[in-house]
């Protein structure tokens, strides 16, 4: 084999080597994805004014980082990015007393609605508020829901069959049919409507 050849098998190689390099960390980085949830809400005083450019604070309380932005001009804020956690929420503004809303649990994908209502007062007074056990995610469609650890490891598995974890969830029903890409592993599942071909 002449060196003119062997030279171009070598550079064809590597282009090769390079290319399933390029392909292996490409699937790296999309498997490196961090879930995140995000706390929304408004900023308003007693009369349902809205209170723009009032200082709000998201603090996980867990870890202690802090996330700081302002108001819009119609009074709203948007927090993203957070990890799933324990939240407590500090607003502020000139002129009226801080509210801080405790106790808001995020969860992977949720968008919790934080409305806050400052009263007028000395702004070194701190109101407190306790949020509600039950947060509706009122600002989006999607039907989610938290399935606790308890929950999974109390479940009693008829065959050991994985997807019998699915039916904790609220939406998820059988239908008839096999699963798609699963054959012989039972009836085909339904998860909110959808097809059960959208499962694979």
């Amino acid at each position: 084999m002449s060196g003119r050849r062997i030279k171009e098998c070598l550079r064809n190689g590597t282009i090769v080597v390079w290319a399933v390099v390029l392909i292996l960390t490409t699937g790296m980085l999309t498997a490196q994805t961090v879930y995140t949830g995000s706390i929304v809400g408004s900023v308003k005083d007693t009369s349902g004014a809205v209170i723009p450019k009032a200082a709000v604070v998201v603090t996980n309380t867990g870890t202690g980082v802090k996330s700081k932005v302002n108001t819009t001009s119609v009074g709203d804020f948007t927090v993203p990015n957070l990890i799933p956690g324990d939240y407590e929420v500090l607003a502020d503004a000139p002129g009226f007393a801080k509210e801080q809303v405790t106790g808001i649990t995020l969860v992977v994908d949720q968008q919790a609605r934080v409305n806050i209502v400052l009263k007028a007062g000395s702004e070194t007074a701190t109101v407190s508020v306790t949020a509600d056990a039950v947060q509706l995610d009122t600002d989006t469609s999607a039907v989610s829901q938290l399935v606790s650890s308890e929950q999974v490891t109390e479940l009693p598995l008829n065959g050991r069959n994985f997807t019998d974890l699915l039916f904790i969830g609220a939406g998820a029903v059988q239908t008839g049919g096999e699963q798609s890409g699963h054959p012989g592993a039972g009836d085909a599942i339904s998860i909110n409507g959808s097809r059960p071909e959208s499962n694979s």
